[in-house]
């Protein structure tokens, strides 16, 4: 059954502070806590009546436990006060703070009552004050001692010449803990330092990586997934220092890609991985100063290094080291980068495919060779079937801001261009930059659509605080901004024209969706809607109006989907060419930011990929709807 309200993320939320009483001496025996409350399709549920069951753990043991009806406010915040509900067992008063390792438990009903379907635990990594004082047993008086004779005081004696100047002493140890200066107490809430941590702490909620509906769906305990998509996972491939690389099995003669997580952090965990937070990218160590948890270069997923095995001849793995900030991008695109798409292994020896990556090099060294040839269709020596999966996954923003990965063919346009932003800018200068309504900050957003009205309709905040710095355009950028608009229109342009030179018989051999709630990754991305897949029929999602057939079709298809995609043309065969202008036209797309990560590189590679199938033949066919 599917959850209608998302775990309350007590990394990101949980608030505490000291509270006192001035009639008694004694301090109140509860706790502050706030959380964000969104449902499965990351929308905050305001205003909505829902209850809760909150327990404290001393490790496992619950040693106390109550219950509160609240209300979410239009933010879908929810405010209470632990200790402050319906008690079920124990008392805070009898909490000793002092010792053990406690934790705060959450269990909620978002429909109000107490069928509480979502739990979430949390360790409270540091205890109010007074809270501790309350109950901290107070050591017995020892007994005075008596009162010396004073003496007389002596002459000041002169001053002593300067000593010399003695070496460095070491770095000091910061030992206070965050939430001690860094509060939402009326007294700290206007200073710099609190605002700076409750905006992040406030702000990551509607962020990307704050979702955890991504672990739901079983990626947190993949180990090839993990590295990427809990905390755990990306820890562990960062202290192991991880490559992408490829393994050869004289064997089976096959490749086998690996870059995975630690099994004890992904496949054999035994509670929840954790979501992307505050110290999956930051390192928590008090003598850390929240210091970034990696900035070294990247090693590319998408070429990878062969550590057996003889790779093809011009293949050469790539690194990614965006320097500028100290390294900082590096940190964003460790995950923020392209997959590497490999071949399939069909066949026996002597005669099978390897499955190593699709040769990018040779795709370009080779463009006129065949590349899929239609008549042999699923079987050797065919390394690549075409399929309704785009290739690349959903990373090729780093890739395109460093100006490597695609398919580079060598005609009128350079690929050694480059944009200010690879150059001079970071990740951080847009999706980081002050925020604009809940766009920017650490939402890591750049722009926020509001798609309610469904279909193609919505519309969209674009936060451009980050480009209208001292240094950047020498024209303010905004929606109508004229080098905007024009920069945008010459990349739909472009990407139009591949989608009508990659066609036959007036059919492209590209898919479209210009639905918003079936489209909702790329949508935006280009004026005409495009996915990013090829344009083949399968049973799933808008490919049900694929106009090709699928050579590959699945085993639970119907006989009447079966029979339905035996009626479409078959998929044509496609040059080393063609593939090579394919997928630098994901590329672009996938980028998610119609080439603004690097325009010239984007401009480049586009240019080129049209430039080659002219030289193949290949026209602009007008008559592809």
């Amino acid at each position: 059954m599917k959850k209608t309200v998302r775990n309350l993320s007590i990394a990101a939320t949980l608030f505490l502070s000291c509270m006192f009483s001035t009639a008694f001496g004694q301090a109140p025996q509860k706790i502050g806590y706030q959380g964000v409350i969104r449902n499965t399709s990351n929308a905050l549920i305001t205003n909505t009546t829902v209850g809760m069951q909150i327990s404290i753990l001393d490790g496992a043991t619950p040693v106390y436990v109550e219950t509160q009806t609240l209300t979410t406010d239009i933010n879908g915040l929810v405010t209470m006060q632990i200790g402050a509900g319906t008690p079920v067992s124990g008392t805070m008063a009898a909490i000793t703070w002092g010792t053990g390792l406690y934790s705060i438990k959450t269990e909620t009903d978002p429909l109000g009552g107490t069928a509480y379907t979502i739990t979430s635990t949390g360790l409270l990594s540091s205890v109010p004050y007074a809270l501790f004082a309350a109950n901290s047993a107070v050591g017995p008086a020892g007994p005075a001692g008596a009162d010396g004779a004073v003496g007389p005081a002596g002459p000041v004696g002169p001053a002593g010449a300067d000593g010399a100047v003695g070496p460095q002493g070491p770095a000091g140890v910061l030992s206070v803990n965050c939430l001690e200066c860094h509060d939402h107490n009326s007294a700290t809430s206007g200073s710099a330092l609190g605002n700076s941590v409750a905006s992040a702490q406030y702000s990551i909620e509607f962020s990307k990586h704050a979702e955890g509906a991504e672990l739901a769906a079983g990626e947190g305990f993949s180990t090839g997934c993990a590295g990427c998509h809990s905390n755990e996972g990306f820890h562990s491939v960062v202290d192991a220092a991880v490559v992408p690389s490829y393994t050869y099995s004289a064997t089976s003669g096959t490749f086998t890609y690996a870059y995975a997580a630690s099994a004890a952090a992904s496949s054999g965990m035994q509670d929840i991985p954790g979501k992307i937070s505050c110290f999956t990218c930051h390192k928590g160590a008090a003598s850390d100063s929240m210091h970034l948890y990696t900035v070294a270069p990247v090693p590319m997923a998408l070429y990878p290094a062969v550590t057996s095995g003889t790779p093809p001849a011009l293949w050469v793995p790539k690194t990614i080291n965006a320097a500028q900030d100290g390294g900082s991008s590096n940190l964003c695109i460790k995950c923020h980068q392209p997959r590497p798409l490999a071949t399939n292994t069909l066949g026996t020896l002597p005669n099978k495919n390897n499955g190593f990556s699709v040769d990018y090099y040779d795709l370009a060294a080779n463009p006129t060779q065949i590349y899929y040839d239609s008549t042999v269709g699923n079987a050797y020596p065919n390394k690549y079937i075409p399929s309704t999966s785009s290739p690349f996954h959903y990373g090729p923003a780093g890739a395109i801001f460093s100006g490597q990965g695609g398919v580079q063919f060598g005609y009128t346009a350079t690929m050694s261009q480059v944009s200010a932003h690879a150059v001079d800018a970071t990740c951080k200068s847009c999706h980081m930059a002050a925020p604009t309504e809940f766009v920017g900050g650490h939402s890591f957003a750049v722009a926020m659509y509001d798609t309610s009205a469904g279909g193609t309709s919505y519309s969209k905040i674009i936060n451009y605080k980050g480009c209208n710095v001292a240094g950047c355009h020498s024209t303010p950028m905004a929606n109508a901004n004229a080098t905007l608009v024009a920069f945008k229109a010459e990349i739909n342009a472009k990407l139009d024209s591949l989608y009508r030179m990659l066609q036959r018989n007036n059919v492209s051999l590209l898919k479209k969706d210009n639905d918003y709630t079936t489209n909702k990754r790329y949508f935006a991305t280009t004026t005409s809607g495009y996915n990013g897949s090829f344009n083949i029929y399968n049973t799933s999602g808008v490919n049900l109006t694929g106009q090709f057939r699928n050579i590959a079709p699945g085993g639970t298809w119907t006989p009447a989907q079966i029979a339905t995609n035996n009626a479409l043309p078959k998929f044509p065969s496609l040059t080393k060419g063609e593939m090579g202008a394919y997928f630098n036209f994901v590329l672009a797309v996938k980028d998610y930011s119609c080439g603004m990560h690097n325009p010239e590189y984007v401009r480049a590679l586009l240019r080129c990929s049209i430039q080659e199938l002219i030289n193949e033949g290949k026209t602009y066919n007008s008559l592809v709807p």
